[in-house]
């Protein structure tokens, strides 16, 4: 379960550094709209990918 909260963690940061980023480049939205509109993907696409790359563990 650490290993899946850390994943999430570090996908969570990533979609919004990368947001923040992209913000910088295209500045001429709002910056309240820009970041509304990031709310899907910043908590979907972390969840995702947790989710397909996560593995629980086998235990004999």
């Amino acid at each position: 379960m650490q290993k899946f909260i850390i994943l999430f963690a570090f996908c969570l940061f990533a979609v919004l550094g990368l947001g923040f980023i992209v913000y910088q480049f295209l500045s001429n939205m709002p910056s309240v709209e820009y970041w509304i509109m990031l709310l899907i993907p910043a908590f979907a696409v972390p969840i995702l990918t947790a989710l397909i790359v996560y593995q629980e563990p086998n235990h004999p």
